[in-house]
Parts: structure tokens; sequence; C-alpha cells
């Protein structure tokens, strides 16, 4: 068996999952995790959340800040990108319910109340018949 053989067996026998991750260590995964969160902008939206979640009154800047955000959006977004809006959406949800819902329930409501209204005219997605979508009003 050449080297190179040996080598792909062996790799194709870790499995990742929580337990092989936790054998990374605190330090080696929040470097990888800070490596990945700078190709990847729903992942550092997440994580800026979590960092957030034992501060409620921080969380609660936070979300509002990300939802003034998809409300002032007016971009387009091509259908290979729809699967990230949907991601930053359910993110900003799970925070609000989550996150913020456990240590402050009257200001979760509030922001759920927020987020919900993006859903009328702030966040108006239409499909063109190209498979973009277009996200704003109007």
């Amino acid at each position: 068996m050449t080297r190179r053989k040996a080598a792909t067996e062996s790799s194709a026998k870790i499995e990742l999952n929580e337990a092989s991750l936790a054998r990374l260590g605190a330090k080696r995964l929040a470097a990888l995790l800070f490596e990945a969160s700078d190709a990847d902008a729903v992942l550092a939206r997440r994580l800026r959340m979590e960092l957030l979640a034992n501060d409620p009154v921080a969380l609660g800047k936070e979300i509002d800040r990300q939802i003034q955000a998809l409300r002032r959006a007016r971009a387009f977004v091509d259908w290979r990108q729809i699967g990230n809006l949907v991601k930053t959406l359910d993110g900003v949800r799970a925070s609000i319910v989550n996150g913020l819902g456990e240590r402050d329930p009257a200001a979760a409501a509030e922001r759920l109340f927020g987020f919900l209204t993006l859903a009328q005219p702030s966040l108006a997605v239409r499909f063109s018949y190209v498979g973009a979508a277009k996200l704003g009003a109007g």
C-alpha cells in the first residue's frame, strides 16, 4: 500500500462531530472559527450574536442593528445567494427567540414584532424570470 493511499484511508476514518472537534481544544477552535468567519459573513454575524448572548442589552442593540440593515437593503440577490439570505434571517430569528427570549422575554417580543414587519413592504422579495430576487420596497 502506498503512503498516499494509507493517508487517505486514515483520514476517511476521522468523523466530524462534537466530540472530535472538542479534542482540538478551545484555542484551536477559536482560531478556526475566526478564520472561517473572514470568508463567511453569515457565520460572522452568528458568532457576534453568540458572544453577546449573556448581555441582553448589547444583544438587543445588535439585533436592532441587523433588523435595520435588512430593512434598508435594496440589493438584488442572485438565486445562488438566497441560501445566505435565509441563513441570515433565520440567525436573527434564532437570536431573538433563543438568545434574547431566554434572558429578556419582553425585549424579545418587541424585536420579534420588528423582525416580522420586515415581511411586508420593507423586505419584498420578488423573483424575476432570470432567477434573481430584489430586496427592498417598490
